[in-house]
């Protein structure tokens, strides 16, 4: 199973995206900054949640990603990475 996993530091705006392949190895990495507002419009995985600063999503399968000032919107892909 393909999975997206998606840090997102909320104190710094830092957004970190992590593609993973079938096999489970990491196959892209992804990284934004100065992200006012994170928009998941994909259905997510558990586990999922804050930890102090930071929120967790994890997604099955692929996903694009559009960033228009300071909003990170995430939406289900077709399965490939980015």
């Amino acid at each position: 199973m393909k999975l997206t996993i998606i840090y997102h530091y909320r104190d710094t705006g830092l957004v970190r995206i992590t593609h993973y392949g079938e096999d489970g190895r990491k196959i892209a990495e992804e990284e934004y900054r100065d992200v006012k507002t994170l928009v998941v419009k994909t259905p997510v995985l558990l586990p999922r949640g804050m930890h102090h600063a930071i929120t967790a999503y994890v997604i099955e399968g692929g996903a694009r990603i559009i960033a228009r000032d300071g909003i990170l919107i995430v939406e289900g892909g077709d399965g490939e990475a980015g």
